[in-house]
């Protein structure tokens, strides 16, 4: 405490402080798939696959101290206070310090799924050809998707109320690559 005295003069202005549930639980993951591939010709196939995956107990931030929260909902246009404006008088930590607008609670209440239809073709190389193309077709939702900014929540009061697209949900994908053995003498290019 004496280096931090050094550094800062006087108390905060406020604080924004971080909880973690106390029911926090470990998060997993779940993914299945089935394929099923067929030969065509003696150097082409091509292979049909579902793909699957559940998130259980992801984390999640919660803005605890968000408008509506604890029976204070916006009436007819009024803007009613934050439930939690200060810490308490008897804290042990910084008594009656004013709340920054937030106050963030982690917990692991969240869930993810993973749907997807892949179609892929392969040609082994022959004649000096040889390629893959695949298409993909998915969809993936959450309640909350993380990206450089952390867990960004638009409603803590209603997370639950409509799930979201993953930030990273590319519902049709196609890609193709293809090796092509030059006719030069050597084949060195």
């Amino acid at each position: 405490m004496t280096a931090l005295g050094a550094l800062f003069n006087g108390a905060p202005a406020n604080i924004a402080p971080v909880t973690i549930d106390p029911n926090f639980k470990n998060a997993n993951v779940q993914s299945w798939n089935l394929n099923i591939q067929q030969q065509v010709t003696r150097s082409a196939g091509i292979m049909v696959s579902y793909v699957g995956a559940k998130g259980t107990h992801l984390e999640i931030e919660r803005d605890i101290n968000q408008f509506g929260v604890l029976g204070s909902p916006q009436v007819g246009g009024l803007n009613p206070t934050r439930p939690f404006t200060a810490l308490s008088p008897n804290s042990p930590i910084l008594p009656g310090v004013t709340l920054a607008n937030s106050l963030t609670e982690r917990d692991s209440s969240s869930n993810s799924s993973y749907n997807a239809l892949w179609v892929s073709g392969n040609k082994r190389m022959s004649h000096g050809l040889q390629f893959n193309a695949s298409y993909t077709w998915s969809h993936s939702i959450d309640e909350a998707s993380r990206n450089n900014n952390g867990i960004v929540v638009q409603d803590s009061n209603n997370i639950f109320g409509q799930p979201w697209r993953f930030r990273f949900d590319a519902r049709q994908r196609f890609v193709v690559n293809a090796i092509y053995d030059l006719p030069f003498k050597g084949n060195r290019l």
